[in-house]
């Protein structure tokens, strides 16, 4: 969890996580992302990418629950990750205010979890991740805005995997980028300095002294640096986490920050800078026909201007492994989607009743709508994403293999209502973002006694709600709506989270849309009931007192939908787009 919180990320910000499967850091990223959204609305993202097409779906159902349209899930090599661009007709391309480069590596730091690590820790594992580890960072301070902060990490405790690349970066940049000393931060925790000198051993389990050019096993950029160049790099200001100091895995973080190079005057950055680009393609033909060893040092051919192509990538070398192909078509999970993502016009025939049905406001993006299917036609489901998100969507399909984005707004309902009826009802995965854009006329207020009635039982019928005098206010208000979705607020006092939840109003009964896990939450949080997933979701119209009273019933099924409410949710919707 250390990396995210020393990225400094904030609500504005542009975010990359470069090799963000499973997705634990993506979240804190997104998290960070969304932390004033009680005040106003992100206007940057966090781009999750990772090379691994199912590892990639593994971020979506990471990240899913914290329903954030400004979060996107590319599937893209990170040593080659494109260019991108807001609009087509842009001049510039897209910089990155904060990048996370948790890049792959021998994980010899995990060994109190991972047995695995004892048996099949090399020698050789760590020389042959070095020049990818090297090409990954450096294709992220390609990407980081003048100012921006870049997090490169490992749970390594090799310096060849870490310090050796920090400092291979910091020699190819020069004054350009510089690493950020971050005692003051997170004062609980018990680090280490990084070093500056260390042994390096060859495969064959001797030292190797220096590089040696005609016959090594280990690439240059291995060695340590020199003293005058440790008196420069400063890599005392790595962060290293050993397990025994607090009972903890190990795990090696450096913060890199990125400056204005107009204040820079340095030797190596000018003469890098200076070259031209028959020098710079005469150098990379010739090491890419060297050796596996001397080829690690290709990366340092990868141009550090910002003024490339879109496409400008490190070039592949024989030690940097080729862009990914296409592998064997792999099993997804269930409700994976691999269709297109389609916006859809704001004036659409269903997307107008919604605005019209619910009365949203003008300044709720009408046009970030979309859908993913074949037809390009709202059939089941409608999603939402940010304005940014969007641009990000119809700007670079051709660049990057989208694999996610978009929280659910609308859900169509199967069964048949009157015309004046919106068969669409909104989707608790957007509450949080549509709830100040919608009319307060389909809005009701209850009680917890009612909440503990609508959490228990299935179908209330509001005749006899009535007679039971449960809730007088809630029942006047609840009788003069239409039928359709509308939305139940509960002021719970005492400096208590406020309750927003959907509720369906029929001709003569209501029905709350929560499914099975956020009841039993609810129930447990609000009132301290306990139950288990063997136990009935509600039961149905029950015998009960005029005070309400918890009963529950592993019998009692969940009633079917009927033509007069719409069905509780159940958490996983078989979606015609699932399907």
């Amino acid at each position: 969890m250390i990396p995210p919180l020393v990225l400094d990320v904030e609500p504005h910000h542009f975010v990359l996580d470069m090799c963000a499967a499973p997705g634990s850091k993506t979240a804190q990223l997104v998290e960070a992302l969304h932390a004033n959204d009680d005040k106003e609305w992100p206007t940057g993202f966090v781009m999750a990418n990772d090379s691994d097409y199912r590892r990639s779906h593994m971020l979506v159902h990471q990240i899913k629950r914290l329903n954030s349209p400004n979060f996107v899930v590319v599937n893209h090599d990170a040593q080659q990750f494109p260019k991108i661009k807001l609009s087509k007709d842009a001049t510039e391309f897209v910089k990155f205010d904060r990048i996370l480069c948790d890049v792959p590596c021998t994980g010899d730091a995990t060994m109190r979890k991972n047995i695995n690590v004892w048996k099949d820790w090399r020698i050789g594992n760590a020389i042959g991740l070095h020049p990818l580890q090297i090409n990954i960072l450096t294709r992220g301070l390609q990407l980081l805005k003048k100012g921006g902060r870049l997090v490169f990490s490992t749970c390594s405790l090799n310096p060849i995997e870490n310090e050796a690349i920090v400092a291979e970066v910091l020699r190819k940049w020069g004054g350009r980028i510089k690493t950020v000393n971050c005692d003051d931060r997170l004062p609980g925790l018990i680090r280490s300095h990084g070093v500056s000198n260390w042994k390096v051993y060859g495969k064959d389990l001797t030292i190797r002294e220096s590089y040696n050019e005609e016959n090594s096993d280990v690439h240059k950029t291995c060695f340590p640096p020199t003293e005058e160049e440790a008196k420069e790099f400063h890599l005392e200001n790595c962060m290293r986490v050993y397990p025994h100091t607090q009972n903890t895995g190990g795990f090696f973080i450096t913060v890199l920050e990125k400056i204005d190079d107009s204040k820079v005057s340095n030797k190596r950055v000018n003469e890098t800078e200076g070259e031209t680009t028959e020098v710079k393609k005469q150098k990379i033909e010739s090491e890419v026909g060297e050796t596996a060893t001397e080829t690690t040092t290709a990366t340092e051919t990868a141009t550090v201007t910002e003024t490339a192509a879109a496409t400008e990538a490190i070039p592949a070398t024989e030690s940097a492994p080729a862009p990914a192909k296409p592998a064997k078509k792999e099993r997804l999970p269930r409700d994976a989607i691999e269709e297109p993502f389609i916006f859809l016009d704001k004036d659409h025939t269903e997307l107008s009743k919604c605005w019209n049905f619910y009365e949203f406001s003008d300044d709720f993006a009408k046009d970030c709508t979309l859908v993913r299917n074949a037809t390009g036609e709202p059939a089941r489901t409608i999603y939402y994403v940010a304005p940014v998100i969007k641009k990000l969507l119809t700007t670079n399909e051709t660049k990057l293999k989208f694999v996610y984005s978009g929280v659910k707004l609308f859900h169509a309902q199967r069964t048949e209502y009157n015309k004046e009826t919106c068969q669409w009802r909104i989707q608790n995965d957007s509450f949080h973002i549509i709830k100040n854009y919608i009319s307060p006329k389909r809005q009701v207020s209850c009680n917890l006694d009612m909440l503990l009635i609508l959490l228990q039982e299935t179908f209330p019928k509001i005749s006899q709600v009535k007679e039971d005098e449960i809730d007088t206010v809630f029942i006047e208000q609840i009788s003069e709506l239409s039928e359709g979705c509308c939305f139940l607020n509960i002021e719970r006092g005492e400096n208590k989270e406020d309750l927003f939840l959907p509720l369906w109003k029929g001709k003569t009964n209501f029905n709350l849309m929560v499914n099975k896990h956020e009841t039993f939450e609810l129930l447990y949080r609000v009132f301290g009931i306990e139950t288990s997933r063997e136990e009935a979701l509600k039961v149905t119209h029950p015998e009960r007192e005029n005070t309400p009273k918890v009963e529950s019933s592993e019998a009692a099924p969940v009633e079917a939908p009927t033509e007069e409410a719409a069905p509780a949710e159940t958490g996983v919707e078989a979606t015609e787009e699932a399907k």
